[in-house]
């Protein structure tokens, strides 16, 4: 019955029938902040600690966070940072189609090897950066306006709706997003307060949230939420207690909740369609906040009853 309510909220939300929010049911955003502009994570992985990267040092070579421009990676002015990442460590391709019918294939580098690419080649075949980084926060596009939903009931929860925006993670290509695949098996325990354990599936969009750009199942999501305001007792993906306190003091004046995920050296499959990417071992890190009341973050309540029709929910790496 579960499964059927989400899939309920996802077409309720397709059709614009988005309305109040309702007990069970969360809306996270992703965390940025202009004090993290140009930051990118150091080996540490984690944004915001003494080893980032700095654009100004040229020691890191994607200068998209967060901007979600074409071609920030090799001329980005960013505004503003955000704390979540992908840091993808290339282990199949040197070179790889950024577009055509053979799209995230490998290729080789020619000079101008458009035709490797096949029909409706453009760019052609584009040199893999190793590793790569995508930048996750509030993007240009509704579908990547960096938004989880999560529906909180008894002692689980589920996301509803991913909607991430990303900045590019091949050169000359413009942002894209992450959004959830099929919802409706994308759940994880226990609910509410404190360390989870979760599985999602995400599909990935590129050039600005317009082309499919492949499906990542089972992405192994764990991290803690906490209650802003309490005391912080136990750290999460890496952030000791001062490296957590020092993120929610960045959440804005009225976030009741705070989340730090991640997911930790997991593999991206064989076959996707976006350049460079396929078979990469990744990790990442997902930061948000949300607003939402004491009444509405309960996990007593179930996530039908209208639950699902609302445009907030809880966060989803």
């Amino acid at each position: 019955m579960k499964n059927v309510l989400a899939v309920l909220c996802a077409v309720a939300l397709v059709f614009g029938m988005a309305g109040m929010a309702s007990a069970g049911n969360v809306l996270w955003t992703i965390l940025e902040d202009t004090s993290v502009t140009g930051h990118g994570p150091g080996a540490d992985l984690r944004i915001g600690t003494g080893d980032d990267t700095l654009i100004s040092d040229n020691t890191e070579t994607n200068k998209c966070n967060f901007t979600a421009g074409a071609n920030c990676a090799a001329s980005g002015a960013p505004t503003t940072g955000s704390y979540s990442f992908v840091k993808m460590d290339l282990l199949t391709q040197d070179y790889s189609c950024a577009d055509g019918a053979n799209a995230g294939q490998e290729c080789t580098d020619t000079g101008s090897p458009v035709t490797d690419c096949g029909a409706g080649a453009i760019l052609g075949c584009v040199s893999c950066e190793d590793p790569t980084f995508t930048y996750l926060g509030i993007g240009t596009n509704l579908n990547g306006n960096g938004t989880m939903t999560i529906c909180n009931s008894g002692s689980g929860f589920s996301y509803s709706v991913l909607k991430i925006g990303t900045t590019e993670s091949v050169p000359g290509l413009s942002g894209g997003c992450l959004t959830l695949d099929t919802p409706g098996d994308d759940t994880g325990t226990p609910c509410g307060l404190g360390a989870f354990n979760s599985t999602l599936d995400v599909t990935i969009k590129v050039a600005a949230c317009l082309v499919a750009g492949g499906r990542v199942p089972n992405v192994a999501m764990t991290g803690r939420v906490y209650q802003m305001g309490a005391a912080v007792t136990s750290g999460a993906c890496g952030y000791d207690v001062p490296g957590v306190q020092a993120l929610m003091a960045q959440a804005p004046a009225n976030a009741t909740y705070f989340m730090v995920s991640c997911a930790n050296n997991q593999t991206l499959p064989l076959d996707l369609t976006t350049a460079c990417i396929s078979g990469s071992r990744f990790n990442s890190k997902i930061i948000a906040y949300s607003t939402t009341s004491a009444a509405d973050f309960s996990c007593s309540a179930e996530c039908g009853g209208g639950g699902c029709m609302m445009g907030s929910a809880d966060e989803a790496e």
